[in-house]
């Protein structure tokens, strides 16, 4: 088994507390040669502790180290359409932290560099790689449940403004969309898996509190190209009420997916409980990475499956000038009169 020798862009929260516990247990796939941060004193401590030969504060100083051969990029997605162009013109393999970009432009730009590009990307959405979501795909296409029509999805809490994606990621509040585009990026992926892609769809959203960014609550509907049809709610300032649960509705029977872990099959005839692990996708996430670079593979986590995901993750939060279309009052004939 031969070695990768790899870069990580990024020394935050994700690469700290997401990626670098998973290398630890793979260094006969991974090494590290460098990481290139932000210039921090946190930054140059956390390269220095997992041994990394150089820290950057320029990550253009690190893709032009030719030791390293691939590299995972975990900045502020604000900044991927620049580091990965930058990345696929130094001729490295890359990972790159979801959503794919910022704006529909950047991201069919990056889409089609990735095409041409001969080296591996890979988009790194860790929910592609759950166990779960492959799961009770299988489940649906085996017709434990009949024929699916519809589901319910909610994702209804409050986020404690100390939580560490906010207090230590400021950038996230007011980023594009805002703090609620980046995370329900996840779930979308998770729909395309079980029900395939997306025909239509539309959005709404709300802040009700202003320090959780430009966004606090979206409910999106959605038509699949096999038929189905899904309501997701994701609310981040409810007080007083929480619900992890989605429902999953066939022509005979349901599935009932709490908090991503457990997993209830009814049927007129049985009822069945499968609890998942507590399993995150990260370690199925970098072993993708290194076989499609020593085997060349296409990853599972392409961009053209990241592309989509981004696609109706930016339609869920397109302009609200989209409902101006649906007034009811366009639906009626105003010069209709009754009486004799």
């Amino acid at each position: 088994m031969r070695t990768v020798k790899l870069g990580l862009i990024g020394a935050g929260i994700c690469i700290r507390d997401l990626y670098w516990p998973e290398l630890q247990q793979i260094p006969d796939k991974f090494e590290i040669i460098a990481v290139a941060g932000s210039g921090s004193e946190r930054g140059r401590k956390f390269a220095e502790s997992i041994g990394a030969k150089e820290y950057y504060t320029d990550y253009h100083d690190l893709l032009a180290n030719k030791e390293i051969e691939a590299v995972c990029i975990a900045y502020p997605f604000t900044m991927n359409h620049e580091i990965v162009c930058a990345a696929m013109e130094a001729g490295k393999h890359l990972m790159v932290e979801k959503p794919i970009a910022t704006c529909l432009e950047d991201a069919q730009d990056m889409l089609q560099k990735s095409r041409r590009a001969g080296t591996v990307t890979l988009l790194a959405e860790n929910f592609r790689y759950r166990k779960m979501p492959a799961k009770v795909r299988e489940m649906i296409n085996g017709g434990v449940i009949g024929k699916p029509y519809t589901f319910i999805w909610n994702i209804i809490g409050y986020t404690p403004r100390n939580n560490k994606y906010i207090s230590d990621s400021k950038w996230r509040l007011h980023s594009h969309y805002g703090l609620l585009f980046d995370g329900s990026v996840h779930f979308i992926s998770v729909f395309r898996e079980l029900f395939g892609d997306i025909k239509s769809a539309i959005g709404f959203t709300a802040s009700s509190k202003k320090d959780v960014g430009t966004n606090d609550t979206v409910t999106y509907q959605m038509v699949f190209e096999s038929g189905v049809t899904g309501t997701y709610h994701m609310f981040q300032s409810s007080y007083g009420y929480s619900n992890h649960d989605a429902v999953i509705f066939g022509s005979e029977g349901t599935i009932k997916i709490a908090g991503l872990k457990d997993v209830t099959i009814t049927t007129p005839d049985r009822e069945e409980h499968i609890t998942f692990d507590n399993d995150e996708g990260y370690m199925a996430e970098l072993s993708d990475f290194y076989d499609c670079i020593v085997n060349s593979k296409k990853p599972k986590g392409s961009f053209e499956e990241g592309y989509k995901d981004f696609l109706a993750d930016v339609v869920a939060f397109a302009p609200m000038e989209r409902w101006d279309k649906l007034k009811l009052a366009d639906f009626t004939n105003d010069d209709q009169s009754g009486g004799d």
